[in-house]
This record gives structure tokens, sequence and C-alpha cells, in this order.
């Protein structure tokens, strides 16, 4: 899939089910993937565009952004600390107010700031 989307090369670590024994909703992928880059859950952010994914992400203490997708639509996806349904044209104002972004919970303060934003504050 990194291939087919031009983004092999791009990530300090590559995580996949084959790596696990339990895969999502379980969070045994996000947890080894936070190992591997040698930072805790709560420094990680994930993207998620399954209900199973975001289980997962929130099971191993990880911050998640939700978004639609059209294999994704109608999930669930409660728990997530913004949620956009128009991936991938959510524009940034560069203001920190992103006019397709909705934040749900999150890190404190993150409230009308984009993830973009959120995280360039950090």
């Amino acid at each position: 899939m990194l291939q087919a989307l031009g983004l092999a090369g791009q990530f300090d670590v590559v995580v996949t089910a084959a790596d696990v024994v339990r895969a999502k909703p379980a969070p045994d992928l996000y947890l080894l993937a936070t190992a591997r880059l040698a930072v805790t859950p709560q420094q990680a952010i994930a993207v998620e565009d399954s209900s199973s994914g975001l289980q997962a992400a929130l099971a191993a203490g990880v911050t998640c952004i939700g978004m639609a997708t059209s294999s994704s639509r109608g999930q669930d996806h409660a728990g997530a600390a913004w949620w956009c349904a128009r991936w991938p044209s959510c524009p940034c104002t560069g203001s920190g107010r992103c006019t397709g972004w909705r934040p749900l919970r999150g890190p404190p303060g993150h409230a009308a700031r984009c993830p973009q934003a959120w995280l360039e504050s950090e």
C-alpha cells in the first residue's frame, strides 16, 4: 500500500498485522509501533478510518484522529479527538481553525484547533 501511494521510505517505522499476534481492535500494533519509535503512547497520534483501528489506538493510549473514507462511512468513531468527514480535503486556513475538522475530545487546549496546529504547538 505504501509503495502504491508513493510513501515507501517516508516512515521511520512500519508495523503491520504480520508483526503482532493480535490484530486490531487489540492495541498490539500501536504498542509495538510506539516501542519501536521509543515514544510513549501518549506522545503519539493515530489517524484511523475504521472503528476497529480507533479502538486499537485508544486501547493503547494513543490520541486518535478519525476520518471518513469510502470504506468507513457509517462506522462509529466515538472517542476520536478530532473528526474529518471530508478527508483528504480538510482545508486548513493556516490560522489553526480548519473548516473541515470537528474537535470531539482530546488533549487539553485542542478544542477549536486543527490537528496540524495542535501538533505544531507541541
